[in-house]
């Protein structure tokens, strides 16, 4: 009997430690993707409009970020932040955001 509720017990545990680590994997993501559409923000419209196109791609540790801009219209481009993790439990995020060329975030 003792033994049947210490294996519930460290299922419980094992199951909690696990929804703890897919948690924290998916928040370091959403901060990665956040960052990384806040530094693409900071760039001019020549410069968004410059790599517009083709995603520019790059690891880190774990995780691989990408930042794709795509010109809307002649003074309009959405960003777009994606991280993914790349571990066994895959997480993807994904941020877009608009900036026109009056240097004004929508």
């Amino acid at each position: 009997t003792i033994a049947v509720l210490s294996f519930g017990v460290m299922f419980g545990f094992t199951i909690s430690g696990s929804q703890d680590r897919d948690a924290y994997e998916f928040q370091r993501s959403q901060a990665q993707c956040q960052q990384l559409i806040e530094q693409a923000e900071s760039f001019s419209y020549d410069d968004l409009f410059a790599i517009a196109g083709a995603p520019l791609i790059f690891p880190q540790g774990n995780l691989t970020c990408s930042i794709t801009v795509t010109q809307i219209q002649a003074d309009l481009v959405a960003i777009t932040a994606n991280v993914q993790t790349t571990v066994a439990d895959t997480y993807q995020v994904t941020l877009t955001t608009l900036k026109t060329m009056k240097q004004e975030s929508l």
